[in-house]
């Protein structure tokens, strides 16, 4: 892995610097590793990853896009194997630990709670 240079907060890169670091730092975007965690590695911005990648010519995969080794999502936002995303229950069902709200218990809540159209007229 290439060293990048350290720049101070607004320090401008050199013209020739530019292209060189942009290319570095495509490779290791495209070896799998995140923008933030090219951002940890060089000490560099966000934005500035982010210009130095464009600039590079990279096309920017999805928020939380797939990396090398990880299983991707079906177009129909499922996992492959069919089975519920981890730790997530299936919709509808209460979470592990809770049971659903009944009813009755709803209604309990709002039984001290006077409407406008019963309101005492005074």
């Amino acid at each position: 892995m290439s060293k990048t240079p350290s720049l101070r907060r607004g320090q401008r890169l050199p013209e020739n610097q530019r292209g060189k670091i942009g290319t570095e730092l495509l490779r290791r975007y495209e070896q799998g590793r995140s923008v933030r965690e090219i951002c940890a590695e060089t000490g560099y911005s966000i934005g500035r990853v982010r210009r130095l990648l464009q600039d590079a010519g990279v096309t920017f995969r999805a928020r939380g896009g797939a990396r090398p080794g990880r299983a991707r999502k079906s177009p129909g936002g499922k996992a492959p194997s069919g089975k519920a995303a981890a730790g997530k229950p299936p919709s509808g069902t209460a979470p592990a630990g809770k049971a659903p709200a009944s009813k009755a218990s709803a209604g309990k809540a709002s039984a001290g709670k006077v409407s406008a159209s019963k309101a005492p007229v005074g």
